[in-house]
């Protein structure tokens, strides 16, 4: 049997590396920059499969186990910035609350992003990507981690999935289609874009005469959906032919808007009102079937604030973020108010609250830099009577939160999906590492994305508690 010689000038040039390898870690680490090991697996993703063959997939080929080699999969990112320090016990606040629900925040991972003002960032409704613009008309799309790590269970590759470049002004809205395939993007240069996870250019182009601030698909036909647009004028375009199925023009100008899981549209205006309408799409027409007030009653911001966000947390329940730094939830019953969330500072940005189905939830980002939690509903009712106390049972007043730096910058949070949770949880578990994961948060800021884990650690299961007691 022959026996095969390795050359040794690769053995030599192996070494070589090996040790310039080393060198540069410890430079590196000596260094005064907070580092964070990111795994670097894009030619691992399972989601390239997809468009490998044309051949279906199960939910096992999007799953592995498989605990892949340290160095392969880390990568020392440096920041440029001034070194972040996290320390959950100075920075986690309350108010009027007894006790916290968020104690066990972590800040995992961190990536400098090109989006240094506002930022939009949408999860993919199976919760595999996050799709990330706002004043950079670049649009960035990570994929979440699959594999088990030796350490961490981070959540995001650190290297993008994809990376769109089209649009030649700020993006305005980003807005997933149900099978999770494809997007749609809006931006100040009338254009949308219909974008194909799998392609880097736009499958289908969309134009406007006037700059297009908002979009969403119908939820009920994916080949349907609305564009608002700076002539105050409500769109429906139908995908399939390329064309307006019908328009409306609102009194104000629209600010933003999206559709709600029953189908019905709410828009968004900048004297802090939204308009309710109905689609019909057999005589294919738009109709405003009410119109929800979100001013203040008394005081300098009772004329109206512009509506900066809009989120729906069921069919029933919908939240209205206003830049009267106020946040409001309504119901689509009768219309009217049910809590009313304060405490953050929102006057001149687009930042809009979301909700979190799993914990029920509503966290919103802030002009101060910090990051608002509140209960869905309050736990903290007036004992008096509000006649006499002037304090309205549905105001919330009732939150934590916590500041990400000293500077006064405006940051946009975020909940990942239950699903994102789910798939986190499980690469714990089966690389044995006792974590349970209650939430996790992304925050954007000053051109920053940053992922906090809120976990806490359990006791591992021992063989002593399997035996049954005589």
């Amino acid at each position: 049997m022959e026996s095969k010689n390795i050359p040794l000038n690769l053995i030599e040039k192996s070494d070589e590396e090996f040790f310039d390898a080393v060198e540069s870690f410890e430079s590196s680490s000596e260094k005064a920059f907070k580092t964070f090991s990111t795994p670097t697996l894009k030619e691992f993703s399972p989601m390239l499969k997809l468009f490998s063959s044309e051949s279906g997939f199960t939910v096992s080929d999007f799953q592995s186990d498989t605990q892949m080699d340290r160095s392969i999969l880390s990568k020392q990112i440096i920041n440029n910035r001034d070194t972040r320090t996290w320390n959950r016990k100075e920075k986690l606040k309350k108010k009027n609350k007894e006790f916290y629900e968020f104690p066990n925040l972590q800040l995992v991972q961190e990536f400098e992003i090109n989006q240094k003002g506002n930022c939009i960032m949408n999860f993919s409704p199976d919760g595999r990507f996050i799709s990330i613009a706002g004043d950079n008309p670049t649009i960035i799309l990570y994929e979440i981690c699959r594999q088990k790590f030796p350490d961490e269970q981070f959540l995001l590759y650190d290297e993008p999935f994809q990376v769109y470049t089209g649009h030649t002004y700020t993006v305005t809205d980003l807005c997933w289609s149900g099978s999770s395939l494809f997007f749609l993007s809006s931006a100040l240069d009338g254009m949308v874009y219909k974008w194909s996870i799998a392609q880097k250019t736009p499958q289908t182009l969309y134009k406007h005469n006037v700059e297009v601030i908002c979009i969403s698909i119908h939820p009920q036909n994916q080949e349907l959906f609305f564009t608002g647009c700076k002539d105050n004028r409500v769109r429906i375009w139908n995908m399939s032919i390329s064309r307006v199925d019908c328009d409306i023009v609102l009194e104000g100008e629209i600010t933003t808007g999206t559709f709600s899981p029953n189908g019905l549209l709410i828009v968004g205006l900048t004297i802090g009102i939204c308009n309710i309408l109905t689609y019909n799409c057999f005589s294919k027409t738009l109709q405003v079937i009410y119109r929800v007030n979100c001013r203040n009653k008394h005081g300098p911001k009772s004329s109206g604030r512009k509506i900066t966000g809009i989120d729906f947390v069921d069919e029933n329940l919908f939240l209205i973020s206003s830049n009267d730094s106020r946040i409001r939830l309504f119901t689509t019953e009768n219309y009217e108010i049910k809590q009313k969330y304060k405490g953050l500072k929102n006057e001149s940005s687009k930042i809009s609250a979301t909700y979190n189905k799993s914990s029920a939830h509503v966290i919103s980002g802030s002009e101060n830099g910090n990051v608002y939690i509140w209960n869905l509903f309050s736990k903290y009712v007036p004992k008096f009577n509000p006649i006499f106390t002037k304090k309205k049972r549905y105001k919330n007043s009732s939150y934590e939160f916590f500041t990400i730096e000293t500077h006064k910058s405006c940051s946009y949070a975020k909940f990942a999906p239950e699903k994102t949770v789910s798939e986190v949880q499980r690469r714990y578990i089966a690389a044995k590492q006792n974590w349970l994961v209650n939430n996790i948060i992304l925050v954007a800021i000053r051109g920053s994305l940053l992922v906090f884990y809120n976990k806490e650690a359990t006791k591992p299961w021992s063989n002593n508690q399997n035996r049954s007691f005589a």
